[in-house]
């Protein structure tokens, strides 16, 4: 998907003259919209990823609620101060190529300081249980998530269900992908445009017609392109929705931080939980239940509009009960007994 900067502010020859300056002058990464408004800025994050938003002191606090964006920078009349807040904040008279250094200098420290604490955090979900609403918290996982952060959801599920509206028009998907890496093109600048389809405020990677096209794929090709989605700092947060048709299956739950495990309360569902727990205990991946959080998502009606499913999983039950994991994720460990 094609990723954008934004400058928004009242002064409409600034900021025409700023963004045609960017992208004409300068070797930005992303193209440059220009808007004088809040209101028509919101409709342009509903259907394009925002990388960068500069708006202006008159604007802020209109902008500041807005999703689907990544950086936010304050354009300020008075040069800002030494405190925490002006990592945030730019001087706004100046010219256009200092205060893109400036703004660009930041952006890159900030990267450089994520990666020394360790870079993109990584979620797995995964469950040996099926029909278990994994997907469906995953998707909800990330629309919340993205309301405030970057955050790329990457499916590798069997028959997932997700080539209906949201990937028409897109001819790639993860086969594609893993191609590419296989070709020693792991970089997100061959690809991204072609294979990130745009869900809501949510950046998604979805898996290919036929689990087939994965099986060619070998660790080393998933390890370069892992090491590519945490290493270039382009999201904070990336969820992993791991099956095991990836053949990969433990390399990636290695690679989470935390993962969540949905299960249901039936024998058969409970018989195969602790056949998997047995499995992790007895071949040395102990570590990876160690890092696990079962979970029981309630089971939802979906919208009248099948095309909104994903949106819309942020609200009502669901989106509730993935807001309180979210809460118990930053506070004590949650439960593991299933």
């Amino acid at each position: 998907m094609k990723r954008y900067y934004v400058i928004c502010d009242e002064d409409e020859a600034y900021v025409r003259r700023f963004s045609e300056y960017v992208n004409e002058h300068m070797e930005a990464p992303c193209f440059m919209q220009a808007f004088t408004n809040a209101a028509s800025l919101e409709g342009f994050c509903r259907n394009h990823a925002v990388e960068l938003l500069l708006a202006g002191e008159a604007v802020w606090e209109e902008t500041v609620n807005l999703t689907g964006i990544g950086r936010r920078v304050k354009l300020t009349e008075q040069r800002p101060g030494q405190d925490a807040a002006s990592e945030q904040q730019v001087y706004r008279y100046q010219s256009v190529q200092t205060l893109m250094d400036q703004v660009m200098s930041s952006l890159k420290e900030q990267d450089g300081d994520r990666r020394k604490d360790g870079g993109t955090t990584v979620i797995g979900i995964y469950s040996p249980v099926k029909r278990s609403l994994k997907s469906s918290f995953g998707l909800a996982l990330g629309q919340i998530l993205s309301r405030d952060q970057t955050v790329l959801y990457l499916s590798m599920e069997m028959f997932s269900g997700l080539l209906g509206p949201w990937h028409q028009g897109k001819a790639s998907d993860l086969s594609d992908i893993l191609y590419y890496v296989r070709q020693g093109k792991a970089r997100m600048t061959h690809w991204a445009d072609t294979c990130i389809c745009r869900v809501g405020v949510l950046d998604c990677i979805f898996p290919p017609l036929s689990p087939l096209d994965l099986q060619g794929a070998e660790e080393k090709d998933w390890r370069a392109l892992m090491e590519e989605l945490t290493g270039n700092g382009r999201y904070q947060t990336l969820i992993l929705d791991i099956d095991e048709s990836s053949g990969v299956l433990l390399y990636l739950l290695g690679c989470c931080h935390r993962i969540y495990t949905t299960v249901l309360e039936d024998f058969i569902s409970r018989g195969r939980m602790e056949q998997y727990e047995q499995f992790l205990r007895r071949s040395g991946h102990e570590d990876i239940w160690n890092k696990t959080v079962t979970i029981r998502p309630p089971f939802h009606k979906g919208p009248a509009d099948p095309s909104r499913y994903v949106e819309e999983l942020a609200w009502g039950e669901l989106g509730d009960y993935v807001r309180t994991i979210i809460w118990d994720s930053r506070g004590s460990a949650a439960d593991r007994t299933p």
